[in-house]
């Protein structure tokens, strides 16, 4: 009986010593760092153990739980985003054919705090699309759309807008209405003569836009005409 007293006594003992253990250090959190580089494609191919694939799924629920391990949860604003594009093409390179990593861009990286952190997010988008235009070209628009919209950078927002706009013409699988966004942000920065000529540009080459789309178009020209009528510059 004294045994059995004795071994309940150790026991009670030891919750103490573990709640004590608990209330000390309950304050404490591990020190984990946020994302590391992401490793060569060497390191992959090994600790992949000859399944790409698998690592390849891997990598990307790495990459999108980075920051939200160990009892954290960190705001995007608080990543290094010249790393986060160098992840997103180092799990590219793995998959080609995924679109999951240009998903995660988009939708996920696209979306911080801090806009101004956004150039390798619309860098990796317009690349990702450009590496097969014909399933891909769409995320150039959300390259596109980040720059203009959540940047507001017209000038990143007109380079991408001329590379979308070149795979258009080059590629009859893809809609003509990319060729217009770069004459549309020629307007928007001021540079409205430039943009009338790219505007009539299209309208001579472009054979497959919609009556939505020509209305645009000739919207615009009329508000170029009229600012040339006013200044006298036609």
């Amino acid at each position: 009986m004294r045994a059995k007293a004795a071994e309940i006594g150790l026991l009670m003992s030891l919750m103490v010593l573990q709640f004590g253990l608990w209330w000390q250090d309950r304050g404490l959190m591990p020190q984990l760092s946020l994302l590391d580089e992401p490793p060569s494609r060497e390191m992959a191919a090994v600790a992949s153990l000859g399944d790409l694939q698998y690592y390849f799924r891997s990598a990307m629920l790495d990459l999108q739980e980075a920051g939200d391990t160990g009892g954290r949860m960190t705001p995007l604003k608080d990543y290094d985003y010249v790393r986060v594009g160098r992840w997103l093409r180092f799990v590219n390179s793995l998959d080609r054919r995924s679109e999951h990593p240009a998903a995660l861009a988009a939708g996920y990286f696209g979306a911080t705090q801090n806009p101004a952190m956004l150039p390798p997010i619309v860098d990796f988008l317009a690349d990702y699309g450009e590496q097969d235009p014909s399933r891909n070209w769409i995320w150039m628009v959300k390259s596109f759309d980040l720059a203009k919209h959540r940047m507001k950078d017209l000038s990143l927002a007109l380079t991408v807008a001329e590379r979308l706009s070149a795979i258009s013409a080059t590629h009859t699988d893809i809609p003509d209405w990319p060729q217009i966004l770069p004459a549309y942000t020629l307007f928007e920065m001021g540079r409205r003569a430039e943009s009338g000529q790219r505007l009539h540009s299209v309208l001579a080459k472009a054979k497959n836009l919609d009556n939505n789309e020509l209305m645009g178009i000739h919207s615009v020209l009329g508000k170029i005409q009229k600012t040339q009528r006013e200044t006298g510059s036609e």
